[in-house]
């Protein structure tokens, strides 16, 4: 078995002796968050970006019912990977200030003059779906892509009456990109292709299924 490695690991080494040179001028460089309080930053090649494409385009296809509807990204920034045609990047700095501007996500989603899906952080969802909450023509919303934070069965039902459009859960990380999404059973599927999971204990032993662990990936 290969020995599990944390974020602690790569800390304690030098760059150089982890990361190809010769890739990383043609790679591009990303980090988490930092809500650990301490960012990652780690390189991306072309290959991961691509790949990541294709992931992303089944998981549209599967809310969107086999077809592709349009997706508009709410968040601060961009992400690689996420969206070639058919998308709309929609900048906020959080969510209390996507009030002052709902008029203009309004816009934007019937700019696309047939039904979106709407993607942003469980948090930023919950808030868009007060805004629209009691509206008389419900937006053309084919779908909600929530990330980023769990939804109890409560905000999910909020946000779903509020939209009129059925909620749906993704899971990622900025470093090891799309790991599962969620299909119209309310079951999450890991892109198994792209990564393998495996919930094991403190020492690493897998667990069996039904028991909670940590979650590690290959």
């Amino acid at each position: 078995r290969l020995p599990i490695l944390s974020k602690k690991d790569f800390d304690a080494e030098k760059p150089e002796t982890y990361i190809d040179a010769r890739l990383s001028t043609i790679s591009f460089r990303e980090q988490t968050s930092g809500s650990t309080a301490r960012p990652f930053a780690f390189y991306h090649d072309r290959g991961y970006e691509l790949r990541s494409f294709a992931v992303c385009e089944r998981m549209f296809r599967c809310i969107g019912g086999k077809t592709r509807p349009p997706v508009i990204s709410v968040r601060t920034r961009e992400r690689r990977g996420f969206a070639t045609t058919h998308s709309s990047f929609f900048h906020a700095q959080s969510a209390s200030t996507l009030r002052h501007r709902m008029p203009e996500l309004v816009r934007l989603i019937y700019s696309w003059r047939r039904p979106v899906i709407v993607f942003g952080f469980s948090s930023w969802i919950e808030e868009l779906a007060r805004l629209v909450q009691g509206r008389e023509t419900p937006l053309p919303i084919q779908g909600i892509l929530a990330a980023g934070e769990a939804l109890s069965a409560e905000q999910r039902a909020q946000i779903e009456g509020a939209f009129r459009a059925p909620v749906y859960m993704y899971y990622a990380m900025s470093e090891l990109g799309r790991l599962a999404f969620e299909c119209e059973q309310r079951q999450l599927h890991v892109n198994e292709e792209w990564v393998y999971l495996e919930v094991v204990d403190d020492e690493g032993r897998p667990l069996s299924p039904g028991t909670e662990g940590r979650l590690v990936a290959t």
